[in-house]
């Protein structure tokens, strides 16, 4: 068998259920690497990734680096990735299904502010969330449910719990209003708001070098849409789906991911990474993220000649690359295939290859 005339290219694997398309794929994979598993330089420059939906190929290699990764609990496995990986724009555009005119322009900003709350995790401080509150002004209805979760983020459930106590907004006279003595006294200063929700408090600091990458990246979030539609340099209209993805997805993706500086240090060059314990919404989204991530590693490091290869192996693909989608946008089903059809395309120029196993 000649290991480069079989892998190096890309496979597909068609038929209807029960036919033997995964038992021909595991079939295909253990025997190849078993055969040349000793060989060092096939050791060193092979990658293999197993994008697995139903769990099957957890015990087909005995020396492999195995992911269960899970939505439904924090105890799962968690992927690495880099701080570079989620300081890439792309990154968060695949999570929040970002639009390419309005929101990612968005997602840039917010990520420039994230590197710099990175470097400098005592920017944020009381007067900061003061000034969303003050300045949120007619705008405060939309923005308020993002306020309050930032201030959860931030550990300070108890103070905006002032705020719903103590603060109201008058829709008709679009003012802030405090109740006093059973009067009502309207357009509050500063000093006063502050005075609500931290009562005696000093202003300082919030630090955020105990918070993982993702909460931290969800207070940038939030805080840079309360900023922007109170200053009208966005809309709802345009902004607001992007913030209503973000509230459940990134809550998902510290169960998800692990961030870490030592992403290379793998004990095999076989990755099985198992969806089966993934909720609908992150199955189509986390192979994306890792399959796009792997490949362009793969295009940035190409040198004139080509001294490695990856190899991407989806069963049950038709899970990610269908046309027909009702979950999701035009737009973003078209990124998704796009993504995929590029690897097929143009994969082989830098050692990437493809094989697909599926009904359809």
């Amino acid at each position: 068998v000649n290991c480069q005339n079989l892998l190096c290219s890309h496979i597909g694997i068609f038929g209807n259920t029960g036919s033997g398309k995964s038992n021909t794929l595991a079939k295909i994979y253990h025997d190849a690497i078993a055969k040349f598993a000793k060989n060092k330089k096939f050791s060193q420059n092979t990658k293999f990734v197993f994008i697995d939906f139903n769990g099957e190929y957890g015990n087909v290699f005995d020396n492999c680096d195995k992911f269960n990764l899970s939505t439904r609990h924090s105890h799962g496995d968690k992927y690495p990735i880099s701080i570079e990986d989620i300081t890439d724009t792309e990154f968060w555009s695949i999570i929040l299904e970002a639009t390419d005119k309005t929101q990612k322009p968005f997602i840039e900003r917010a990520i420039k502010s994230f590197k710099y709350i990175n470097s400098n995790p005592d920017s944020i401080d009381y007067n900061d969330l003061i000034d969303l509150i003050y300045n949120a002004s007619e705008k405060y209805t939309e923005v308020r449910i993002y306020i309050k979760d930032l201030f959860e983020l931030l550990g300070l459930s108890q103070e905006f719990q002032n705020v719903e106590n103590e603060l109201f907004y008058h829709n008709k006279q679009k003012c802030f209003y405090t109740i006093s003595n059973g009067l009502s006294e309207y357009n509050p200063t500063k000093e006063q708001i502050y005075y609500i929700v931290f009562k005696d408090k000093q202003n300082q600091a919030i630090n955020l070098s105990s918070k993982n990458s993702f909460d931290k990246f969800a207070i940038v979030l939030y805080r840079q849409y309360c900023r922007e539609l109170s200053k009208t340099f966005v809309t709802k209209e345009h902004i607001g789906p992007l913030l209503a993805r973000s509230r459940n997805r990134i809550d998902y993706l510290d169960k998800i991911f692990h961030v870490t500086t030592n992403d290379k240090n793998r004990n095999t060059n076989i990755d099985i990474i198992s969806l089966i314990g993934l909720n609908v919404e992150m199955r189509k989204i986390v192979p994306l993220i890792i399959c796009k991530k792997y490949y362009n590693d793969k295009k940035e490091s190409k040198n004139k000649r080509i001294t490695s290869t990856l190899h991407i192996i989806i069963d049950e693909a038709h899970n990610i690359l269908s046309t027909t989608s009702i979950r999701e946008s035009e737009e973003w089903k078209d990124y998704r295939l796009e993504c995929f059809e590029e690897i097929i395309k143009e994969g082989r120029k830098f050692g990437a290859f493809l094989t697909i196993s599926s009904q359809r």
